[in-house]
């Protein structure tokens, strides 16, 4: 929680650090994290406490990710929190996103800290998207939970155990993919709206994002809502716009995705069109945001610049897309 008094002044030179803070690579910040965190051993500080909320649960975990319960742990182990961390571990300024790192050379197009939702339909290949999307970074981390097969897990203990290893123990990696969350995003709080999601999925994916910003990583989720019914896609999208830090829609019409991420609090948020395609059978992802000035990421995927979109223009893909889509 963060509340203070302040000017008009103030105000643009928040907006103006918010702004540099939107062009800085994730990794320093997850090298401040984990220096604070390497710090509590030599300054008698008691342990980072990391707060996760997966399903209708909340978990709780101490620096070397030993579990220290659910909801309903001893009163005097809730220690003051701010998103996810202790008050005195905070590594970031209140408000900001991180651009975390870029799909093209002259930072137009970035993948922020948080999370990074992409919403679309079965079939749209959202997976080897979010796949496509955090090998841009380099290497990344696969969390495999929630499907019926082999080596997967199917608690939300278990997921919140990836969740907080990835955190704690990575500090080189910018990205994380959870395939899927569908089963989380069924058994949040709250009563299911028309999407097939509970209400409950936005406060829990708003902490998420806050607590991932906090620790300088990307958390990539694709999701597909229950139903293609008309506007129930454009809600989910809308919803998912304030409570992640980017959202990626498919717009099946132009073969195109069209993305929204945040910059921080107060600043416009930027907008660009991704086109993907399987370079051969059975082949990986290929991701270009459209533009004239091509180059090949490490990883052998298509980066270009971006062709800015608008706000109205975003919402005027979706209502295209999803209409597109119900009449096939």
């Amino acid at each position: 929680m963060s509340m203070r008094i302040e000017t008009a002044s103030d105000v643009q030179a928040r907006r103006d650090v918010l702004l540099q803070l939107a062009q800085t690579e994730g990794s320093a910040l997850r090298k401040l994290f984990h220096s604070k965190v390497a710090d509590e051993a030599t300054d008698g500080t008691s342990d980072t406490m990391i707060r996760l909320p997966v399903g209708d649960r909340t978990f709780y975990f101490d620096k070397h990710g030993n579990s220290l319960g659910v909801d309903g742990i001893a009163e005097e182990k809730k220690i003051l929190q701010f998103n996810g961390l202790k008050e005195s571990k905070r590594v970031v300024m209140d408000g900001s996103v991180h651009g975390n790192y870029w799909l093209d050379k002259f930072k137009t197009t970035p993948v922020p800290t948080g999370v990074v939702l992409i919403v679309g339909a079965a079939n749209t290949a959202k997976t080897p998207l979010a796949i496509a999307l955090a090998a841009a970074s380099g290497d990344f981390i696969h969390i495999r939970h929630g499907e019926p097969l082999a080596g997967y897990s199917n608690t939300d203990l278990g997921l919140a155990q990836y969740l907080v290893d990835a955190i704690l123990n990575y500090p080189d990696v910018a990205a994380v993919v959870v395939d899927s969350f569908k089963d989380i995003l069924i058994t949040a709080p709250g009563a299911a709206m028309s999407s097939g999601l509970s209400r409950g999925v936005w406060p829990m994916l708003s902490d998420l994002s806050s607590l991932f910003n906090e620790v300088g990583k990307s958390l990539l989720i694709p999701i597909n809502p229950a139903t293609l019914a008309e506007g129930v896609v454009d809600m989910v999208v809308e919803s998912a716009k304030s409570n992640v830090a980017m959202v990626l829609a498919a717009d099946t019409e132009h073969g195109v995705w069209v993305s929204t991420a945040r910059q921080g609090e107060g600043l416009q948020r930027v907008n660009s069109r991704i086109r993907t395609k399987f370079e051969g059978k059975n082949s990986l992802l290929s991701i270009t945001t459209e533009g004239s000035t091509s180059a090949r990421s490490p990883q052998a995927r298509v980066i270009s610049t971006q062709a800015p979109i608008s706000d109205s223009d975003f919402d005027s893909v979706l209502r295209r897309n999803f209409n597109h889509t119900r009449s096939k």
